[in-house]
This record gives structure tokens, C-alpha cells and sequence, in this order.
């Protein structure tokens, strides 16, 4: 098959890309070398740490950029404009977590290849992603936060939820978030830039990449996927998504991530409209 177009596939990890093994199937990352050696570019674009990526970006092998952090930061490694990060002031993150500090329950944040946490073990072990290069840094002190923040993420007891509405409110400017629901009684959090997303990642790369609009696909399955949708053209919803997403997305796959659901739609997109 001859493509003439060049595509910008931009994909998530987790519920879309990987399997029920959290993993890369075999004949996803040969279909993914394949897309490459046919000239397209393919994205990783995950809400998972630099940390969290390295062992699919290994996997995978190519020469690509990879989007971590929900947009926060953009690395290319054969590149030298990247890595791009949107991160939060180190004295606005002091801030924050200063008046945030009396509903904290635990708190992990993110940096690169540094981790700050207050009450790690407090923190979900599937949130912790380390490697040899990461530094660990305990937060007896917020005068230990010597880098500006790529992620913040942080539980409070549901009782207090109206209380941290009232500091969000005062940082809407400078901080966006993300409310991932209650459990046992704990209310999750994902803090960001207010610049940062999984979109306008995309859309960062697309213009640095002059790739044309109608020629960027991108997936996802979860909602921290909507605006990753909503700014491509050809918009893919894994069938496994959450009901929402279904609201944004233009195709849905015939199948799960645990079918390579993302290969078996691309197969059958390109043939129909690549050439």
C-alpha cells in the first residue's frame, strides 16, 4: 500500500493503547515501527510521569515525541528544541499547598526526574513511578521544593471539599484541575498549569510539525481524553471509554484496548483514506 498523506497519530497509554497486562502487544509495536518506516509520526500523549513512560517509549524504539504529564511536558530526545514543559512556579506551588496544608491527606509531585511527596505512604503504590535517575524528596518542609512543578497530585477527605474549592478558586489563573472521583472517603486531585493539556500539546506539535489538520487521529478512552478529542480531526474513542467521551469523538473503535482496538481502526482508516 502506498500512503501519500502524513499522519500525526496521537494516542493514549492506559485503557487505549496498552492491553489487560498494562502493556505494548507485540503487534502493536510492530504495526507502530511500521507506521514510522511508512513516513507518519506516532505520539504517546498519557497523563502517566516521564518515569511512568520510559519503559513503552524502550519498547518502542522510535524516534518520535512523547507527550507525559496530561500536556504538561513534550520530550523528543534526537530533538534539541525539546524537552517543552507548561510548569507551575515553585513559589505559586508554595503557595498553594501552604494554604492547602490543613485538608492535605497525601501529596504527590512531579518534576522530571524528581518526586516530592507528603505522606508517600499514604500515596497509591500504582501512582509511584521510579526509576535509577529519580530523586525522592520528603515535604517536612515546602522550602524543600526547589523546581517548578509539572503535576501535583493530591487527596483530601471529602468533608473538606468545599474548603479546597474556596483555595482553587483563588489560583484558577495560575493552576487548572482535575477531580478523579471519592474513594474510601478520599477526594483525588490532579493539579496542572492552567496552559497545560493533553490538546494543546497536540496542538503544540502539530504546528511545530506542520502537519495539516485533517491529518491528525488521535485516542483515548477517559476524560482527562476529552480535549485531546476535541482537537482532532479524526477523533477515536475506544470502545472501552467512558460514557462521556463518546460526546467528543467523530469514530469509535470496533474494538477493546485488550483486541489491539487502536492497531485493527488504523489498519482500516488508512486504507480507506491514506492514499
Amino acid at each position: 500500500m502506498i500512503i501519500l498523506k502524513k499522519y500525526l497519530i496521537v494516542s493514549d497509554l492506559d485503557g487505549t493503547l496498552l492491553n489487560k497486562k498494562h502493556d505494548l502487544s507485540k503487534r502493536t509495536i510492530r504495526y507502530i515501527k511500521k507506521l514510522i518506516k511508512q513516513g507518519h509520526i506516532f505520539v504517546i500523549n498519557t497523563g502517566r510521569p516521564y518515569q511512568g513512560m520510559l519503559r513503552f517509549k524502550n519498547k518502542l524504539d522510535i524516534d518520535c515525541p512523547y507527550i507525559c504529564d496530561n500536556g504538561s511536558s513534550i520530550y523528543w530526545d534526537s530533538n534539541k528544541d525539546f524537552p517543552v514543559f507548561n510548569k507551575i512556579d515553585k513559589n505559586e506551588v508554595k503557595s498553594f499547598l501552604k494554604e492547602l496544608h490543613p485538608y492535605i491527606y497525601s501529596t504527590l509531585l512531579s518534576s522530571h526526574q524528581k518526586l516530592y511527596f507528603i505522606n508517600r505512604n499514604k500515596i497509591p503504590r500504582w501512582m509511584i513511578h521510579i526509576n535509577e535517575e529519580t530523586q525522592v524528596i520528603e515535604l517536612d518542609n515546602l522550602d524543600n521544593i526547589d523546581e517548578d512543578i509539572t503535576l501535583m497530585s493530591i487527596y483530601i477527605h471529602e468533608e473538606d471539599r468545599s474548603k479546597v474549592a474556596e483555595i482553587l478558586d483563588k489560583y484558577s489563573n495560575i493552576i487548572s484541575y482535575r477531580e478523579w472521583g471519592v474513594h474510601l472517603g478520599l477526594r483525588s486531585y490532579e493539579f496542572f498549569s492552567s496552559k497545560a493539556s493533553k490538546g494543546n500539546a497536540l496542538i503544540y506539535l502539530r504546528d511545530y510539525l506542520n502537519i495539516e489538520e485533517e491529518c491528525v487521529i488521535g485516542f483515548g478512552d477517559d476524560l482527562n481524553d476529552i480535549d485531546l478529542l476535541k482537537k482532532c480531526y479524526v477523533s477515536v474513542a475506544m470502545v472501552n471509554s467512558k460514557s462521556a467521551l463518546f460526546n467528543y469523538a467523530k469514530h469509535t473503535t470496533k474494538y477493546s484496548n485488550r483486541k489491539n482496538g487502536v492497531v485493527r481502526f488504523l489498519k482500516k482508516y488508512l486504507k480507506e483514506n491514506g492514499k
